[in-house]
């Protein structure tokens, strides 16, 4: 008696409702499943304003679907792909398209495993949007498990999610042709963060990068034409092998007045890469102080103010059977007052 089906729907529509209210999106989802009436209902009476869609592709090739209150996942529903026994894919029926599994991981995770995991993830994402309507904040794609299909992943990212505010890419030893397309076609966003590793650097052109905020982990293939070319007001990049005099020359033409968007910029240099600081200082007409974080202030062309400082790092050497602390500098650090800022703050 205990294990036969509860009538949900043949309480009274106010007790559903409540009900409904106090349900996890799990199981709103599985619900929604059963018959057009109860989609129907959750659809018109369960709203919950202030959750957001993360979607996290993952590096075996599962997309998951992250319900997020003020960015942290609190349930999880993903697509997976389908592996069979030799047993089981010998006997498989067509119609068993996707299996369904709750899953006990960290965080409530509802899995569905598809034949095409990508196919799965559209017809999911699909069911997920009609009966939620809620909007994705944040995409996080690990490259290597498009398996080559990264195009056609990417067009439909950019498409379900054209007000998301952050885009994730990560990875190792990726194409870097599929790293720098995949790059430029998130635009324009409030953050764009890689971490993604290219395995070679053959830039051809220059990328054209358009958000807010950018951090760019494995930069050896920024050139000045490419870090001039990023639309955006707060950009750090690591791993920099840009040269002293590369160095001289982006700023002889940020002085000039490109980059007018720009207000930060953070440049840590690859291990044995860092450019000479003080002919650096020099070319803007200062002199590099022995300070705990040398600095000086320049003016631009237009007018604006900007800051330049060393980043620094202490490490202790030994000097014979004494411990001297000694300073190494490890990049470069801008930060510019453009003058409409303050005409707002007076």
């Amino acid at each position: 008696m205990a294990d036969e089906p509860f009538p949900l729907l043949d309480l009274p529509i106010l007790v559903v409702v409540k009900i409904l209210r106090k349900t996890r999106f799990i199981d709103l989802y599985i619900l929604s499943q059963i018959s057009p009436l109860m989609k129907r209902v959750i659809k018109n009476e369960v709203k919950k304003p202030n959750f957001k869609i993360g979607i996290d592709i993952r590096k075996d090739g599962d997309f998951d679907f992250n319900f997020l209150l003020n960015g942290s996942p609190v349930e999880t529903i993903r697509s997976r792909q389908k592996v069979y026994s030799l047993f089981a894919l010998a006997c498989r029926a067509p119609e068993l398209e996707r299996l369904y599994h709750l899953l006990t991981d960290t965080i409530p995770t509802f899995r569905v495993d598809w034949d095409d995991t990508f196919h799965g993830a559209k017809v999911m994402y699909k069911e997920i949007e009609e009966v939620f309507s809620l909007s994705v904040e944040h995409v996080k794609i690990q490259l290597p498990c498009y398996r080559g299909d990264y195009k056609a992943i990417t067009r439909w990212l950019k498409r379900i999610s054209p007000n998301s505010s952050k885009v994730e890419i990560t990875g190792s030893n990726m194409d870097f042709l599929a790293y720098t397309w995949t790059m430029e076609q998130f635009k324009p966003l409030k953050e764009l963060e890689i971490i993604a590793e290219p395995r070679e650097y053959h830039p051809k052109g220059t990328l054209k990068v358009n958000a807010e905020k950018v951090f760019i982990h494995y930069g050896e293939w920024v050139s000045v034409d490419n870090l001039v070319a990023i639309n955006s007001s707060d950009i750090t990049i690591t791993r920099s092998i840009l040269s002293t005099q590369s160095v001289i020359s982006f700023l002889r033409r940020l002085r000039r007045g490109s980059m007018g968007h720009l207000k930060n910029l953070r440049i840590e240099f690859e291990q044995g890469r860092l450019p000479d600081c003080e002919a650096v200082f020099e070319s803007l007409g200062l002199v590099l102080m022995e300070e705990e974080e040398p600095e000086g202030e320049f003016q631009l062309e237009n007018g604006d103010r900007c800051v330049i400082k060393c980043i620094v790092i202490h490490e202790i050497e030994m000097e014979g059977e004494e411990e001297v602390e000694v300073i190494q500098y490890t990049g470069l650090e801008l930060k510019i007052q453009r003058r409409e800022e303050e005409e707002l703050t007076l």
